[in-house]
């Protein structure tokens, strides 16, 4: 039903008859696992009923970073194309590590099977009884399966505070955009995947964190950073802890010439040399008869540690890494 699929363009009232009418899954491009708790269900298909009323009500224009990054793309109609089975992850943990709460399967299956040269089928009858057809051909990271792990619906990783849910929304929204952009990309950037962490990162040695600076992580980022502009009925404390989110996200960008280990230690090191030379100069300055030729020799030294310091922390930090969300397509055939 075209009426349907452009809901973007309806107004907040005709959405909101529609899904009196004929329920509130019926207004999403995406299918909702019917292995997923009812009330878990229901909150996901209220994510995505939300992202549908902000595309029509709130102004996307204004953040022309995020347009860029969606390839100017209205965001309903970017994330529908990269994700369309959400499915529950699984329950358990693995080797004393935390699994993670969202997972793009379908661009990890993609990844697999071109490994192995062929194309598998993938079957959702345990998940969608309703479709005619359940085996999907896995022949592109595009073929758009993401899992949610029941923890994600704990009460721990709420946020909401005041009983609304629309923190809740925006949070769950940020990560579903990070998880669509695992369906982008060809050869060396096939599924946007995660590297590992260097040294000047909170999560060294782990492999959460992005090479380019339109991967995954840059897009929750900027989601979520116009999100929280629009969140009318989000709280203080909701807002504070969306921004940390926001940040933490940020922080997993790596940048080309990130301030590593060495350089925080450099700058400490030259720090305390100044604090010593600047206590040095104040006693000299103090004395009845100076030195004169110590005092230029100690004013030189500092100079140039005060120079030197300078330039290490007006390094500019950034990523100048982009990488290509063209999706790949296999033609080996099954």
């Amino acid at each position: 039903m075209r009426l349907i699929k452009d809901a973007k363009r309806l107004t907040p009232f005709l959405i909101l008859s529609l899904y009196l009418l004929l329920g509130q899954s019926a207004l999403l491009a995406q299918q909702i696992s019917e292995k997923f708790k009812y009330e878990d269900r229901t909150f996901t298909e209220s994510t995505l009923l939300y992202l549908s009323e902000i595309s029509v009500n709130e102004p996307w224009e204004d953040s022309p970073k995020l347009q860029f990054l969606l390839e100017s793309e209205p965001p309903k109609e970017w994330l529908e194309k990269r994700i369309s089975y959400l499915i529950p992850g699984q329950k358990t943990f693995e080797t004393s590590q935390m699994l993670p709460l969202m997972s793009n399967l379908g661009a990890k299956l993609y990844s697999d099977s071109k490994q192995r040269k062929e194309t598998p089928l993938y079957s959702l009858e345990d998940h969608f009884l309703s479709l005619e057809d359940n085996k999907l051909v896995i022949n592109s990271p595009r073929v758009g399966i993401v899992s949610v792990s029941q923890h994600y619906f704990s009460k721990e990783n709420k946020i909401s505070d005041t009983g609304d849910k629309e923190a809740d929304y925006v949070s769950m929204l940020s990560l579903l955009f990070h998880e669509a952009r695992h369906s982008d990309g060809n050869h060396e950037s096939l599924g946007f995947s995660h590297t590992t962490c260097p040294e000047s990162s909170d999560y060294v040695g782990l492999k959460v964190c992005d090479a380019s600076y339109n991967g995954p992580y840059a897009i929750s980022a900027e989601v979520l950073d116009h999100l929280i502009s629009q969140c009318h009925s989000c709280s203080d404390v909701e807002k504070e802890v969306l921004q940390l989110m926001y940040f933490d996200f940020q922080g997993r960008i790596i940048n080309d010439n990130a301030m590593t280990l060495k350089k925080k230690n450099e700058i400490n090191d030259i720090q305390n040399q100044l604090d010593s030379l600047y206590e040095e100069k104040y006693y000299k300055n103090q004395a009845p008869v100076q030195n004169f030729v110590s005092i230029l020799i100690l004013k030189r030294k500092i100079s140039i540690l005060e120079t030197r310091l300078n330039h290490l922390q007006n390094t500019e930090l950034k990523n100048n890494t982009y990488w290509d969300p063209t999706p790949e397509y296999s033609d080996i055939s099954i």
